[in-house]
């Protein structure tokens, strides 16, 4: 068993800081027009305008429609300079566009836009900048930048209580910073974890409603147990392995360590004090780290495989179809319903169904009240089938997904069309959050434009609604890069 050791690192909460952004893309317009602040009067792309189109605020009660599949929920002008970019990957041969603030557009570190949605606000993200919009009105609350000066890009964020959990790296590195993050209705409030040894920067880490586990990295793997309220880390313990993305209960945390002569073994933590209480052996495959799903009392173990009772280490089923190929763009997801834990929501591509959670036998086969982060949507660049021919890699459309969800519900009003998040509106309607760049707003490029980025002059934050609706109201979603 692990020995607890104290704690190698501690809040700087003396380094809280507030601070309001500037305007945005000034300093980026610097350096792509040399000396001078003026730029040449451009015309726009021979592109028809679409329904997010108009600069000023746009909702579903201007049309009627508010509900309906694929309608506009709200459109919403974005403030800046922004342009339309073509990473550049050499694991890709034709990449999508992509909407980044001028300022924000680093060579080879191409991050894309982040939300979350909670009590009807949406916390919308570039970078370290943050702002926030009020969902009932589409008012902007307050836009404020964290760890000014420092460039770095968000890999995941997450709610812990009434935090903002950030998960953040420097440019070009694979260790980082985890923030936290104190939004309040008119202003912001940071504070980061003050690691001796960065922070392993691997999906999103495993939480509860208090606390974070954050795993470090060149200190044999020692792992920190993160109080979200007070930034207080209570302990740092080696562990000898990987947590599972998600698992935390209550009072442990689940780790799962490889043997070099043996199989994986499942390693329950005491979240008092990190002490190892026990480990059972884990059947062969099971447990993916960014698959799995942990019951609420930390009973059973649900992955693509299977399930797993996590006393015994016994196989209780398996799935009785293959995981979804990646290449489809669909992910496989467990999520366990808070009102009855005896069931599980599997999410396998398009479908998702309801099973018993200890027999794996189907009970329903379409989810009533799905977690919002069942929802999603793919790029169809790469499908099977899909015509390249006939889009462009600035209009490719993307499919929305999720329960209920028909697979003909293609999002292409944008240029650069990015998803976001998914939050249940206020009818209980299943709304889809996404950015993009209305398609009469790209300018087309000349002949001395230093970078290969379309400008854009029509950059819009919208929504649009999934047409599916559920009874039991929803505040919050987690999203990772």
């Amino acid at each position: 068993m692990s020995t607890p050791v104290r704690p190698s690192f501690s809040v700087g909460s003396a380094r809280r800081r507030r601070r309001a952004l500037t305007a945005f893309g000034l300093t980026g317009a610097l350096l792509l027009t040399g000396c001078s602040t003026e730029e040449p009067e451009r015309e726009p792309v021979a592109e028809e305008a679409t329904v997010i189109s108009p600069d000023t605020l746009v909702t579903c009660s201007d049309t009627g429609d508010c509900g309906a599949p694929g309608a506009l929920r709200w459109s919403l002008p974005l403030e800046g300079e922004y342009v339309l970019h073509l990473p550049e990957d050499g694991l890709v041969r034709t990449p999508l566009a992509r909407l980044y603030p001028v300022d924000l557009l680093v060579p080879q570190e191409h991050v894309n836009a982040g939300a979350t949605v909670r009590d009807g606000v949406l916390h919308y993200h570039e970078h370290g900048r943050f702002r926030a919009f009020d969902l009932a009105t589409m008012e902007e609350l307050w836009a404020e930048e964290v760890d000014p000066g420092r460039a770095f890009r968000v890999h995941a964020t997450q709610w812990v209580g009434e935090r903002l959990v950030v998960h953040a790296g420097d440019n070009r590195e694979w260790e980082g910073t985890t923030y936290l993050l104190t939004p309040g209705t008119d202003s912001l409030e940071w504070e980061d974890v003050d690691a001796d040894t960065g922070i392993v920067l691997r999906g999103t880490p495993p939480a509860n409603d208090t606390h974070v586990l954050l795993e470090g990295v060149r200190d044999s793997g020692t792992h920190h147990l993160v109080d979200a309220a007070t930034g207080a880390v209570e302990w740092s313990v080696p562990l000898g392995g990987e947590p599972v993305s998600g698992t935390l209960t209550d009072d442990a945390a689940f780790v799962v360590a490889s043997q070099d002569d043996g199989p994986r073994l499942l390693r329950r933590v005491d979240l008092a004090d990190g002490r190892v209480t026990d480990e059972v052996p884990l059947p062969e495959g099971l447990a993916s780290r960014d698959h799995a799903a942990l019951s609420p009392d930390g009973g059973l173990l649900v992955d693509d495989v299977g399930a797993v009772d996590t006393d015994t280490g016994e196989l209780l089923w398996t799935h009785a179809e293959e995981p979804v190929s990646a290449r489809s763009g669909f992910e496989w997801r467990a999520r366990f319903p808070v009102d009855d834990p005896g069931l599980v929501y599997v999410q396998n591509g398009e479908r998702t169904r309801v099973l018993d959670a200890r027999t794996g036998e189907t009970v329903r086969e379409e989810a009533p009240d799905p977690p919002a982060d069942l929802f999603g949507a793919r790029q169809l660049w790469f499908v099977d089938g899909f015509d390249r021919d006939a889009h462009s890699q600035y209009r490719a459309p993307v499919q929305a997904y999720g329960p209920g969800v028909g697979d003909d519900l293609l999002i292409e009003t944008a240029a650069g069309t990015h998803y976001l998040t998914t939050y249940r509106a206020d009818d209980g309607a299943y709304v889809g959050v996404y950015q993009g760049c209305a398609p009469d707003g790209m300018r087309a490029p000349e002949l001395d434009d230093p970078t290969p980025a379309r400008a854009c002059d029509a950059p819009r934050l919208f929504a649009v609604d999934h047409g599916v609706a559920g009874d039991v109201p929803q505040s919050g979603s987690a999203q990772v890069r």
